[in-house]
């Protein structure tokens, strides 16, 4: 499994989802004691989070123009999502 399908199961526990099919909670678990990539990345998507809710905004995705990406970006000092 890739690290974009982990970062989609990331992204739900994050939002308080379901984890896609397949993805179990135990295999996200085990990917990120191995994936510090991706432990970074889930920090950085914890942070947009409470970061998006003190400022009101609730949930911050693409909103067509790319906004979302650009602050995941800009807040994780990377390059948005990937």
């Amino acid at each position: 499994m890739h690290c974009s399908e982990f970062r989609t199961a990331i992204s739900a526990r994050v939002d308080g989802e379901a984890l896609p099919p397949g993805i179990p909670g135990a295999a996200l678990d085990a990917h990120l004691r191995e994936c510090p990539a991706c432990r970074d990345w889930g920090e950085r998507a914890r942070r947009l989070k409470v970061l998006a809710a003190g400022l009101g905004l609730g949930a911050v995705g693409d909103a067509g123009g790319g906004f979302g990406l650009g602050v995941v970006g800009d807040v994780g000092g990377g390059s948005g999502l990937g």
